[in-house]
This record gives structure tokens, C-alpha cells and sequence, in this order.
């Protein structure tokens, strides 16, 4: 009885896996409103409840639905990955409407399934366990609430290593990389403070196990750089990780976008980003959100107004007091491989 109400609930929208624990080879499910897809900026710990959980499940639990469920002709999955700080949750917010597109932005159970894969745990070792594992995950994330809805997935940007895992996944799936200049990176870590270096070097150790950039750079070494040349790192490691990226994925199935296109011409843009993914929306839809509140609320609290002029106001006092280190630290970022130069904007363009 448990097992067929376990089976029953993977079908329904809205129970989709939240965390994903190698160790034991378990799953946490979550069951969600649609609502609650539209409100929450980030799906993990930081908005989801304790009452919301439906507890921790064996893959040998789901191994009976792993079937049924891979049968299932859910919608084809499209993503927005990032490299951070570039207005991801503001242009995944932009698509989120109701019967024509879900959006789940930044699903820490992809979190879980990336780390997991960054330091070849031995469940991903078993090459059947982790594309089982991950078909699964995928699957599950991509039920809509009502027919013809599309899914759209935005995960966090240490999420970026699992790329070609989700392109492989389905041959028709879709991925926009969207990204800022160095510049305009190192004055959003600014304006975030000490949250914002402290989040920099968090991703620093992370991603270094992705990227050969400073992967042998002696542990000296590293202790003696400021914390925003550790930012200017982890840009130019995302960054290089998008173009060996382009250098593989075929053109039609992957794009690019600098953030500031987004801000400068709002409509234009999100007509291509519909297109790209062959969203079903009216001209006369994406004006509505172009012109919406969306641009005058910031993303990740939609109580708090914020928009394009308040951002340069914020920019500017940056520049004003840090303009000489950010021209410092763009010449050092050139300097750290002159053979390798990443030139913007990034090939395969919207």
C-alpha cells in the first residue's frame, strides 16, 4: 500500500525531488503548489518547509516507477544556465506563467546531484546508478500542471558541470548560458559586501575541481590573493567552462547571452529567448512582462522595488570607489592565461 501511494504521488504535479543524498542512495520528495513555484526564488532549504516534505525514499522505493516513469511523454526540458550575478532568477521569473510555462528556479536536489558528480562519488562511478539517477531526477522535475505547460529549469550556477549530462538526457532540450562581463561581476560581489566575497570563495573551492585554471595552484598561493581576484577566478572559470562548452554542443541547442542586452532592451530580448525555446507566447504576453512589474521589483524579493535605474545609481558609487582595482583586477584577469583571452560576447549568441 505504501509502495503503490509512493508510486502514485510521482505522478502528480508538484511532488518533485528536493534533495539527493549519495551516500545511502536516497531522495527527498517534496509536494509543492503551483503557487508556490511562482512565489519562491530558489527551490531549497531557504523556502522550503519541514510540513512540505514527504520524506527520504530509497532509489529501490522508486525503482518500481523508475520505469513508468521514464515512459511518460512529459514536456521536453529547456534551462537557463549561469555564471551568477547576471539576472538568471529575473529572466526565469519573466517566463513563469501559468498553463504555458513552469519554472523551477535553482532545485537544490541538482545542487546535490553536481557535487556528487564533482568529486566522482562512487555512485557516480556506476555509470547505470547515476544516468538512472539522474533520468529520474529530471523526469521528475519536468511534469507540468496542466497540459501543453513547458517546463523551464534555472539551477544555481555550481550546477554548470551537469551541462552535458542534461543535453544527453533529451536530444531536443534547449540551453541558454547567460553571463555578465568581469566587470560588471566584481561590482555585484561589492554591492553584496561580505556576503559577497564570502559567497566568491565558496564558489573558488568548488568549482576549482572543475576547471584546470587554478586547479595546481599551490594552497600559498591562493591564500595570498584578495578576495576579488578570487571572484575575477571564478568568472574566468565559468566563463572558460561555457566556451569548451560551445566548442561541442550543437549551435542550435545552445545560446548565449550577456545580461546587459537584458536590461538595455527587455522586450527585444525576451522575444529571442521565447523563440529560442519555442515558447508559445504572444508578442502582445511579452510585452505585458516587459513592461511589467517584474523590471521594477528586484527577483529575489519581489517586495523590494528595484530597476535598471536604481541599479546604475548602485553601480555607480561602486565605480567611484573601487573603479581603479576593477581597471586593475581586468588587466590581472587578461594576464592570468594571455593565450587564452575570453573575448565577449561569446560565440553562438541570442
Amino acid at each position: 500500500m505504501i509502495q503503490n501511494s509512493l508510486d502514485d504521488n510521482l505522478f502528480r504535479p508538484g511532488c518533485i525531488p528536493h534533495r539527493f543524498f549519495p551516500d545511502d542512495g536516497s531522495v527527498e520528495l517534496v509536494s509543492l503548489e503551483r503557487a508556490d513555484f511562482h512565489r519562491l526564488a530558489f527551490l531549497d532549504d531557504r523556502g522550503i518547509t519541514a510540513e512540505q516534505s514527504m520524506g527520504r525514499h530509497s532509489l529501490a522505493d522508486l525503482g518500481s516507477a523508475r520505469t513508468a516513469v521514464e515512459n511518460q511523454e512529459f514536456p521536453n526540458i529547456d534551462y537557463i544556465f549561469h555564471s551568477a550575478f547576471c539576472c538568471s532568477t529575473l529572466l526565469a521569473r519573466c517566463f513563469d506563467i501559468e498553463g504555458k510555462v513552469l519554472v523551477l528556479r535553482e532545485p537544490s536536489v541538482l545542487t546535490d546531484l553536481a557535487n556528487a558528480k564533482r568529486v566522482n562519488h562512487p555512485f557516480v562511478r556506476d555509470p547505470d546508478r547515476w544516468h538512472g539517477t539522474l533520468g529520474l531526477t529530471l523526469s521528475l522535475l519536468a511534469k507540468p500542471f496542466v497540459e501543453g505547460e513547458r517546463v523551464l529549469i534555472k539551477p544555481t550556477n555550481i550546477a554548470n558541470n551537469l551541462i552535458p549530462d542534461a543535453l544527453s538526457f533529451r536530444e531536443d532540450s534547449r540551453a541558454l548560458l547567460l553571463y555578465s562581463d568581469l566587470r560588471s561581476f566584481l561590482i555585484s560581489v561589492l554591492k553584496k559586501g561580505e556576503p559577497g566575497r564570502a559567497f566568491a570563495r565558496k564558489w573558488f573551492y568548488i568549482l576549482n575541481m572543475d576547471s584546470p585554471i587554478a586547479r595546481d595552484w599551490p594552497k600559498e598561493t591562493v591564500m595570498q590573493l584578495t578576495d576579488l581576484q578570487i571572484a575575477t577566478v571564478v568568472w574566468r572559470m565559468q566563463l572558460a567552462g561555457f566556451i569548451d562548452l560551445l566548442g561541442s554542443a550543437p549551435g542550435h541547442r545552445v545560446r548565449t547571452l550577456d545580461c546587459r542586452q537584458l536590461l538595455a532592451a527587455p522586450e527585444a530580448v525576451l522575444c529571442r529567448v521565447a523563440d529560442f525555446f519555442v515558447f508559445e507566447m504572444t508578442q502582445t504576453e511579452i510585452e505585458a512582462v516587459a513592461r511589467g512589474p517584474l523590471f521594477n521589483r528586484h527577483s529575489k524579493d519581489m517586495n523590494q522595488e528595484y530597476n535598471v535605474e536604481l541599479r546604475a545609481e548602485e553601480n555607480l558609487r561602486i565605480e567611484e570607489t573601487h573603479g581603479e582595482v576593477l581597471d586593475q583586477l581586468i588587466t590581472w584577469e587578461r594576464n592570468l592565461d594571455p593565450g587564452r583571452v575570453i573575448t565577449l560576447p561569446l560565440a553562438n549568441a541570442l
